[in-house]
């Protein structure tokens, strides 16, 4: 039972953190500022790693969970580009990632065009598009292995090219040299990616005279960004000829590579490199009914391979995996329970969280989470209101560390131009913090000259700083002119917007954060001729643990030059009355 009180506890108490004070004064000479309560939040606590924590005293020490914030709902527009009708820029193509502290986006401005890369810091500003210079005549498909961004496409003379990339801080990409990965012919690039020892594949439909396309795959031997087509390879992974193959790409551990692939007309099949050979299996032993609608997404965990598609006559996407111990397929569920047609879907795999995000413009744009470790499947949530082109869809291959976003990029427009658009599906981990002031009261001797009178009136003024590990120097949050030239006593209370706490407090190890409340008084002093200025201060600062989660413990006063007045409630001392006179006649009935 004890324990059941504090888990509910936790979850009643966990949004909030709060220090309160009844009747803060703050005086000079005879002027007084007073505050009934100051509250500092920490919070929009919302998120998916809701792990219970280590419960104590709720009324001495509140613990919150890690709080993962997505910034705001709704879609940006990044910028517009002509897409075509190519039915090849899809799934599982990958054009998105984020690195440098940064959201990068490649895509093509049309067909015969350039290759353009633009980025941004927070989703809302958006670099100036940069033309690459690579001429393409169909779209890219792009990784980021950790380190470098990888791009395949086939450029306008028909060759298929790669090229890697160093990204920079300051939103540019300095590339190397363009590599030749296979000559002049009919190539759609369809995924590529890196292995675990830096070699990079591209997955691709390809056709020698422009009417038989087949599903194929190739692998450098090079790994420093250069090209050097290894040993057996390309490899053709189905000798039955279909205009719709798709081909994606999950890198293992080991230097295995698991290469998914699928058509209309035929069931999706998997083939397995295992860093010497092929091995693979289909997920037809699992599901008899046939492969329906052209998209299909993987990722690996490990050296299990998750596959979402969409099977039977119905449409229904599927989740399966692939574990290579046993090289088999085992069912996992279904993703929807009805109908998908004229819709597409990707996965995104949160190695922070051991979760997969499944992305889809099934029924609007919106996601569901699929717990791996619970294997359990959330319900639907909007993203958008958006209604996107299906093609045009686009995620990460994966989420790396607490420290990156989930996010989607998607084409919004049924005719050229085409607007490219940004929305938050998760965003970078942060805690934010709001200040709450109940009944400021400002009152004093000082006037100003009115052209009725003179009338007591002042400007109050409140700022809220901040800082992580020290309170020497200070960060200003915000400023509220509360009143300006207003009429004394003045009275009121008001809350801050939401503040994020600054990135210090999120590097590994125990940091002090520090919020500081100033109320600013000036008024004219009619006597002197003088404006006099009068600030109250009250500094607050809170303990934060960074690990995997964060634990935030009791908020307490580090410095203030307010006297602190507690006034206890007439209702307790009434209280405390009652259980004296009760514990009074008790102790009488027991001599007598």
């Amino acid at each position: 039972m004890r324990k059941l009180v504090a888990v509910l506890a936790l979850i009643i108490f966990s949004a909030t953190i709060v220090i309160g004070f009844s009747q803060i004064r703050w005086t000079n000479e005879n002027n007084t500022i007073s505050v009934d309560r100051i509250e500092v939040r920490t919070g929009n606590i919302r998120g998916l790693d809701a792990r219970p924590l280590p419960y104590k005293n709720m009324f001495y020490n509140l613990i919150d969970s890690l709080a993962w914030y997505k910034p705001s709902s709704g879609s940006t527009s990044v910028t517009t580009h002509n897409f075509g009708s190519f039915s090849d820029y899809q799934p599982p193509g990958r054009r998105v990632f984020y690195a440098q502290g940064r959201i990068w986006i490649i895509y093509w401005a049309s067909s015969g065009g350039d290759i353009y890369y633009t980025s941004s810091a927070d989703g809302v500003t958006w670099a100036t598009p940069t033309d690459t210079g690579f001429r393409v005549n169909r779209p890219p498909v792009a990784y980021f292995d950790g380190t470098y961004v990888h791009i395949a496409y086939q450029d306008s003379s028909l060759y298929l090219r790669y090229v890697r990339g160093t990204l920079n801080s300051d939103g540019t990409i300095s590339f190397g040299s363009v590599q030749t990965a296979g000559s002049a012919s009919n190539y759609i690039p369809m995924a590529i990616t890196v292995d675990s020892n830096g070699y990079p594949w591209i997955g691709y439909r390809y056709s020698s005279d422009g009417s038989n396309w087949y599903p194929y795959v190739t692998k450098s031997s090079k790994n420093d960004g250069t090209w050097a087509t290894a040993s057996g390879f390309p490899y053709q992974l189905s000798t039955y000829t279909d205009t719709t193959w798709l081909v994606d790409l999950a890198p293992m551990t080991s230097g295995k590579v698991a290469v998914v692939y699928a058509s209309i007309a035929r069931f999706p099949g998997l083939k397995c490199w295992t860093g010497s050979s092929w091995t693979g299996a289909s997920p037809s032993s699992v599901y008899s009914n046939y492969y329906d609608k052209p998209w299909i997404s993987a990722v690996a965990v490990g050296d299990v391979v998750y596959v979402a598609f969409p099977r039977q006559s119905a449409n229904n996407p599927t989740l399966v995996k692939y574990t290579y111990s046993s090289n088999s397929f085992s069912s996992v569920m279904d993703i929807e329970s009805s109908g998908t047609s004229g819709s597409t879907s990707m996965l995104c795999y949160d190695a922070a969280l051991n979760l997969i995000y499944y992305v889809t413009t099934y029924n609007g744009l919106n996601y569901k989470v699929y717990n791996i470790t619970a294997n359990t499947l959330s319900s639907a949530n909007s993203i958008s209101s958006d209604s996107p082109y299906a093609l045009g869809l686009t995620v990460p291959y994966m989420r790396r560390s607490s420290s990156e976003p989930v996010f989607v990029v998607y084409d919004v427009g049924s005719s050229d131009p085409r607007t490219i658009k940004f929305a938050w599906i998760l965003g970078s981990p942060q805690t934010q913090f709001q200040v709450s002031v109940t009944n400021l009261q400002v009152s004093g001797k000082y006037v100003k000259s009115k052209t009725s009178g003179l009338l007591d009136s002042a400007n109050v003024t409140v700022k809220i700083y901040h800082n992580v590990d020290s309170n020497s120097t200070w960060v200003l949050a915000g400023q509220y002119n509360l009143a300006n030239d207003t009429l004394l006593p003045y009275s009121s209370s008001f809350t801050t917007p939401w503040y994020s706490l600054l990135s210090g407090a999120f590097t590994q190890g125990t940091h002090t954060y520090y919020v500081k409340v100033e109320i600013t008084v000036q008024a004219w002093d009619a006597i002197s001729g003088t404006t006099i200025s009068s600030t109250a201060y009250t500094i607050c600062s809170m303990p934060l643990q960074w690990k995997n989660v964060a634990t935030l413990g009791q908020l307490q006063i580090t410095e203030t030059n307010m006297h602190e007045v507690w006034n206890v409630p007439l209702y307790v001392i009434a209280l405390v009355l009652l259980v004296s006179i009760i514990a009074y006649v008790r102790l009488r009935e027991e001599r007598e």
